[in-house]
């Protein structure tokens, strides 16, 4: 309603029909780019199931949120199993998880709290993909206005912990404060935005904002 976002999810038989669609055009592999592929769980459940009979592999590459591999309410959360074993009797190979940072207060000032490092085990998800035979690469954001070098560690050291777990690689990625985003307008609103702000040149390779607190160099 209004300008509030709305997740909108296509139908299971849109989904089969164009998977369909490459099949017949010979491809035998699917990338999705799915930021919210286990969103919905009962849906997802039930693509899988549709998916195993394509015969056909699988990779999510746009980064799964990593609270959609645990199940229960914050005080009672326990890996997902059942969607582990699911993923993989579909033919998933490789996915990406949106770790974003390791500091518990970026998560939650920035990443629309996605995931709590306190309670969500990352390391035991990494160790149970890794078991099951999943290609799984990790993504990380730096650079945020008021981050501090000792949260760049927590999230720099959190990489490297799960990749000595077995995590394939994690990847850094500079948040970029795209017009429209709420980024944009803490930027916009707290002088960190550069006086000429060149759209065409924002990249998430290359700071953006000025004035952070880690310098941008």
């Amino acid at each position: 309603e209004g300008d509030a976002a709305v997740l909108r999810l296509k139908s299971d038989a849109r989904v089969m029909q164009e998977i369909g669609i490459i099949k017949e055009l010979g491809a035998e592999h699917v990338l999705l780019q799915d930021d919210s592929l286990l969103a919905d769980r009962n849906r997802i459940i039930r693509l899988l199931d549709k998916f195993r009979s394509t015969g056909m592999g699988f990779s999510d590459t746009n980064g799964v949120n990593v609270r959609h591999f645990f199940k229960g309410n914050m005080s009672n959360l326990e890996l997902d199993y059942e969607l582990l074993d699911a993923l993989k009797d579909a033919g998933m190979q490789n996915f990406a998880i949106a770790f974003e940072s390791g500091s518990r207060r970026i998560l939650r000032k920035y990443a629309s709290k996605k995931w709590d490092p306190s309670k969500h085990n990352a390391v035991k998800l990494i160790r149970e993909v890794v078991a099951r035979g999943f290609k799984a690469v990790g993504f990380f954001t730096i650079g945020y206005p008021d981050e501090t070098y000792d949260e760049l560690d927590e999230t720099f050291l959190l990489g490297k912990k799960l990749v000595n777990e077995g995590m394939t690689s994690a990847g850094f990625y500079v948040v970029t404060p795209y017009p429209g985003s709420v980024l944009y307008d803490i930027a916009l609103r707290d002088g960190y935005l550069p006086k000429e702000l060149d759209l065409a040149k924002m990249k998430f390779q290359i700071p953006t904002l000025v004035n952070t607190a880690v310098p941008p160099e």
